[in-house]
């Protein structure tokens, strides 16, 4: 979502939000949190991270040869014969993704909390993903949105400059952007628009979601709390006007009023 959101002209931004104020959140209206958390084992009153999983087929070699999931001599070994080198030292010192997914966890510990990993199949994930999880949901269809029907329950999304960001915003959800390589999109006129850091863009926007770099995640979440990441309601009226431009779960209902009156 977020790569198809850089690749959008660099057009007026309003009309950019309307692009991204997709029906598809319309169905958080619909979500019945109670049964998405008896669907899952999670209690009532439980606490919920939702991690969204960092997606690995993409042309960025530094996802599979750093973070990838086979062994580390073999990722150190592809990385020699294939000409990243220079990404040794890193694959060999230790494995950044696993030790936030482990800050995740120990998170979700402190607060009695779930933690629910979304994936899909195509994101190749390390096996550590499923062992620290109380929940791994494959996410393979538009309709229950399986993400809507998490963030319903959430109390705090953890995401890979995705576009996540906005689905949890719209869903008043606080999230953390974990900032990684993104090389491939850079060829994209609104690169800095979507993946930037700047305070006040989308994936950057104080009291509704933090900027962490990858090198420096795990030890932000150690020691931390939910509370350290406390949605601010007016600064979310603000990133919803700018970002995603409606949250009244109305969307698919204005589209189809332009598309009755365009017919007529």
């Amino acid at each position: 979502m977020a790569e198809r959101f850089a690749a959008l002209p660099d057009v007026d931004r309003a009309a950019r939000s309307a692009v991204c104020g997709s029906t598809m959140l319309d169905q958080l209206a619909l979500v019945d949190r109670a049964a998405v958390r008896k669907r899952y084992g999670i209690g009532d009153d439980q606490a919920v991270v939702v991690f969204m999983s960092l997606k690995m087929a993409v042309p960025e070699p530094w996802r599979r040869l750093v973070w990838g999931r086979r062994p580390r001599l073999a990722r150190a070994a592809h990385a020699l014969v294939s000409g990243h080198a220079r990404l040794l030292p890193e694959i060999l010192r230790t494995n950044g993704y696993r030790d936030l997914a482990a800050a995740a966890r120990g998170l979700c510990d402190r607060a009695g909390g779930a933690l629910v990993v979304k994936s899909r199949r195509k994101n190749d994930d390390p096996r550590f993903l499923r062992r620290l999880a109380d929940e791994f949901v494959f996410d393979e269809t538009v309709y229950p949105y399986t993400s809507m029907e998490l963030l319903a329950i959430a109390d705090l999304c953890i995401h890979f400059q995705s576009g996540a960001v906005l689905e949890a915003a719209f869903a008043g959800v606080p999230s953390l952007s974990v900032v990684v390589p993104q090389d491939h999109l850079h060829g994209y006129p609104t690169f800095g628009d979507v993946f930037g850091t700047r305070p006040g863009s989308l994936q950057a926007f104080p009291g509704v979601v933090w900027s962490v770099d990858h090198t420096t995640a795990a030890a932000r979440l150690r020691g931390a709390s939910l509370a350290d990441f406390r949605m601010n309601p007016e600064a979310r009226r603000r990133y919803v006007r700018e970002y995603v431009g409606f949250d009244d779960t109305r969307s698919s209902v204005r589209v189809l009023e332009t598309i009755e009156r365009a017919a007529r």
